[in-house]
């Protein structure tokens, strides 16, 4: 019987049998478990000590006949040859296409290394995207308030503004103005009051308004913006303070006072705007309350005006920026953006159709409530800084000073500045009586102005005793009464 050996597929000289059943020659299964302890055949674990001689006939077997000759030999050779080319042929076509299954692996392992270093690129930006917009959101809510959403004036709103300002054009011709004291005897007056009200270490009182709803309720008060941040109400009958009001952060640049209701309204350096209110059984001495607080700018409010109908305020930010406030809601109903420079201070008209600004470019800007837009900037002659404007109660004068003390009267019906005169330098506010009559302009002392005819205004004579610049002047009811404002802590009451 004669075996084949498994690895090389001869007779063996020296067979033997390994537990997984296959015959080997010795020699080459020995150096093949020298290398490695597992079989050729199965790749199951062997080792040397598993292999089981066999006994077997050492009779030679003959070669074949074509071995036989020289012949047979070559014969033998060429189709070992042939078989040899024939593998390595094989072999390598079975090379290449490992290798170009090994390219096409590399070439997905690069392009899958680019695809994840891209993708981890864009998930550290999309982290950090999501930061931002968590900090941001968390600004939003800090920040956020709902009445800064512009509403708008609808159609209804502007026909009750243009109704409302007939009306007041009706009663103003009929108004009389013989009541109100005349400016010879308004330069009489003397200081009968001073009050220092606001705090000692934060000095200075910025503004001052009548309490119109009070005087129709027989109280004679005012209401104070300080420096100390508070807003005071103060009885000038018996000189008393009635109410703080504190809430503001910063300096009270502004505060003005409702005609018909118990209302006032702040503005203040630390960016917002307050709507004040005391029930209506209250004396206004209690149950004072913060109704709204509206935060539509971002920088300082310098100026308030409160629109003719009481509905709406107009306040100015130092940004230039004009912010037109529904009083009952604290809604913001519009900004201003397009007002050439930024103004001091804006004031309506008394008929409500109307604002202005004094702008720091030299410029009285006009503002059209009803499209809430520019409607003309005003130059003021020789000046580089318009710094106060006010309206006559007449309806078609107006008042700007410059930093350079100069006064113009303006013609509302022509645009133009019908007459001038001149003021102590630096003049800080200019204000109409209710009378139209007198002009009262206030720097380190109070000036006092008469409109003699259409085309000429003389000066009459000075109201002093501050120690510093004025802020701010109020004409108490029927000019019976002046009252001024100064950095120097005081409120002072000029009368007879």
């Amino acid at each position: 019987m004669a075996f084949i050996c498994s690895i090389s597929g001869v007779q063996p000289e020296e067979p033997c049998l390994s537990k997984t059943g296959y015959v080997f020659e010795r020699r080459l299964i020995v150096k093949h478990l020298e290398e490695s302890q597992t079989c050729p055949a199965t790749g199951e674990p062997l080792t040397i000590a598993d292999l089981i001689p066999i006994k077997c006939d050492k009779t030679v077997k003959p070669r074949p006949a074509t071995a036989m000759s020289i012949p047979g030999l070559l014969s033998l050779f060429q189709n070992e040859w042939d078989a040899l080319a024939l593998e390595t042929h094989n072999l390598r076509k079975h090379a290449s296409t490992i290798r170009k299954q090994l390219c096409h692996s590399l070439y997905e392992h690069d392009a899958a290394t680019r695809v994840i270093a891209r993708l981890i690129k864009e998930r550290d930006k999309a982290l950090k995207q999501v930061e931002t917009l968590q900090q941001q959101l968390v600004d939003f809510r800090s920040n956020y308030d709902a009445a800064c959403i512009e509403v708008g004036l609808d159609d209804a709103s502007v026909s009750r503004i243009e109704d409302l300002a007939k009306a007041l054009m009706g009663e103003r011709k009929k108004r009389d103005v013989s009541r109100y004291v005349k400016v010879d005897e308004i330069a009489k007056y003397r200081q009968t009051g001073d009050y220092r009200i606001h705090s000692s270490t934060t000095p200075g009182i910025l503004s001052v308004t009548l309490d119109l709803y009070g005087e129709q309720l027989g109280r004679k008060g005012c209401f104070t913006g300080g420096a100390d941040g508070s807003v005071i109400y103060f009885d000038l009958e018996s000189g008393k303070t009635l109410n703080r009001l504190s809430s503001h952060l910063k300096a009270v640049n502004s505060v003005v006072a409702h005609p018909l209701s118990s209302v006032v309204v702040s503005a203040s350096d630390d960016k917002t705007m307050r709507v004040w209110q005391a029930s209506e059984e209250s004396d206004m001495t209690q149950d004072f309350r913060c109704s709204h607080v509206i935060r539509s700018s971002k920088t300082p409010v310098v100026s308030l005006s409160l629109h003719a109908s009481g509905e709406y305020f107009l306040a100015c930010s130092s940004d230039g920026l004009w912010h037109l406030i529904e009083l009952e809601s604290g809604r913001v109903v519009k900004v201003c953006r397009d007002i050439p420079a930024a103004c001091s201070n804006v004031t309506f008209h008394p008929d409500g159709l109307l604002a202005s600004g004094s702008g720091a470019d030299g410029n009285v800007h006009i503002w059209d409530l009803r499209t809430q837009t520019l409607t003309s900037s005003l130059p003021h002659e020789g000046a580089s800084n318009v710094t106060y404007i006010d309206f006559s109660e007449n309806g078609y004068h107006m008042a700007s000073i410059s930093s350079e003390g100069q006064i113009n009267l303006w013609d509302l019906r022509k645009s133009k500045v019908f007459a001038t005169a001149e003021c102590n330098v630096s003049p800080s506010v200019v204000k109409f009586d209710q009378s139209g009559a007198t002009l009262a302009v206030g720097s380190t002392k109070v000036e006092l102005f008469s409109l003699v005819d259409k085309t000429t205004v003389k000066a009459v004579g000075t109201l002093e005793g501050h120690s510093g610049y004025l802020n701010d002047i109020a004409f108490g009811f029927n000019s019976e009464f002046l009252l001024t404002v100064c950095k120097d802590k005081s409120l002072r009451l000029f009368s007879n």
